[in-house]
């Protein structure tokens, strides 16, 4: 039984690591010679190929089965409002292959608003979360919180100032962040053993 309840808690570590990576496989499989990283939004990638808004849901899968099946060691830490905002980013995410950059009434657009606005109010609940029993993670996540929003910041003030259009960077940087963020709280701070 213990075997057999280490082996689950490994899958459920792998899908949130695996559901990461699908969004930067999706891009892989997407990408074509006119995608302007400055003018284009990685959305622009599913109206060209379904394979990326396919690899969006399964992401948002993924990592709905990782927090569902935290490790104890992790889950003692987080209150039902967290995981419950988690639950609902990661809904977003998979909500955002279903309906396409080109869904009608602008679907896409709030979804993307939703998911890039519960992703930092996720990492603050976290972090305070954290913050009682194991502050390391805590720190990191505030880092990586406060790298999130140096991102997106920046974006802003260069796009005022040069005028260009696309959201890819700033997207691709906060991928890239959530999957150093859970990269490093699984393997760091929550591996299990013999993992």
């Amino acid at each position: 039984m213990a075997l057999e309840k280490q082996k689950f808690q490994k899958l459920a570590l792998a899908s949130g690591l695996i559901g990461l990576i699908l969004p930067v496989v999706g891009i892989v499989l997407a990408y074509y010679p006119g995608f302007i990283w400055l003018n284009n939004d990685l959305s622009d990638f599913g109206l060209y190929q379904p394979a990326f808004n396919w690899c969006l849901i399964f992401s948002g899968l993924f990592m709905a089965f990782f927090f569902l099946n935290l490790p104890p060691e992790m889950s003692a830490f987080i209150n039902q409002l967290t995981r419950a905002l988690f639950l609902l980013t990661c809904a977003s995410l998979a909500l955002l292959g279903f309906f396409p950059k080109n869904s009608p009434f602008g679907l896409h657009h709030n979804i993307a608003y939703v998911l890039f606005l519960l992703f930092p109010l996720v990492l603050i609940l976290i972090a305070k979360d954290f913050k009682k029993k194991l502050e390391p993670a805590s720190n990191f996540t505030l880092i990586i919180l406060i790298a999130f929003l140096i991102v997106w910041l920046t974006h802003y003030f260069l796009k005022k100032i040069y005028g260009y259009s696309g959201l890819a960077l700033p997207e691709f940087f906060s991928l890239a962040l959530a999957l150093l963020w859970i990269y490093v709280l699984v393997f760091k701070y929550f591996r299990p053993r013999h993992f």
